[in-house]
């Protein structure tokens, strides 16, 4: 394999009251290719000793460069141009919320797809926050419920795609909530949907937000 550009930057989330340190490293390769292109920019999470967070960080790796790999041998499958990023957010719930963005498109594909995953550290263990862990019962039902009136136009809310436009619905769909990548932002609790999940493929990817005080009766 060539050699990649690997970029370090450091974003440090620190929070008060004796919680740990967490730290998130950015490990990018680039390349332009032939027939393919990549911009690969991973988390490494960093500052905890955690087994599980070790092993996410060599899978995350390893994942990229498998990636890399069939774009370059040019696989059956694999992208022409593939895009992945993250981003972290600042939030009022002392977590370390990161979310991962990837786009792809063949040769020959008309267009390129979007998809998110969200990886949440709570600052005070470094245990991994997932929906059940946050969440208390009946926290799943009641979102999904709110979810369908913001469809349905019922609720009054407009949801917005990731660029920052209003989303057009499909009419009929099933909501499931792990089809999201649920994240924290600010006072927010946030679901963004992949495309085709809620809405056409020209609405991008719906983000809905939920802030704390709506969710506090849910909140572990």
């Amino acid at each position: 394999m060539k050699k990649l550009l690997l970029l370090l930057t450091l974003m440090a989330f620190t929070a008060c009251g004796g919680q740990k340190k967490i730290v998130v490293d950015s490990l990018t390769y680039e390349k332009n290719g032939d027939n393919y292109s990549y911009k690969i920019e991973i988390p490494q999470i960093k500052g905890i000793r955690n087994k599980e967070i070790e092993e996410l960080n060599v899978e995350l790796s390893e994942l990229a460069d498998s990636t890399i790999e069939s774009m370059v041998n040019g696989l059956e499958g694999s992208p022409a141009e593939y895009i992945e990023s993250y981003q972290t957010f600042e939030n009022d719930f002392g977590i370390t919320s990161i979310l991962l963005e990837t786009y792809s498109i063949g040769e020959n594909d008309a267009n390129g797809i979007q998809a998110s995953e969200s990886i949440n550290i709570k600052n005070s263990d470094g245990s991994f926050v997932t929906f059940d862990s946050f969440f208390k019962e009946g926290a799943r039902e009641y979102i999904v419920n709110q979810i369908e009136n913001i469809i349905n136009k019922t609720s009054g809310k407009i949801v917005l795609n990731s660029n920052g436009e209003e989303v057009a619905f499909f009419e009929d769909v099933e909501i499931n909530l792990n089809d999201s990548a649920m994240y924290f932002e600010g006072n927010d609790i946030c679901f963004k949907f992949d495309m085709y999940e809620l809405a056409p493929h020209s609405e991008g990817q719906p983000i809905i937000r939920f802030p704390k005080e709506e969710l506090k009766e849910f909140i572990r």
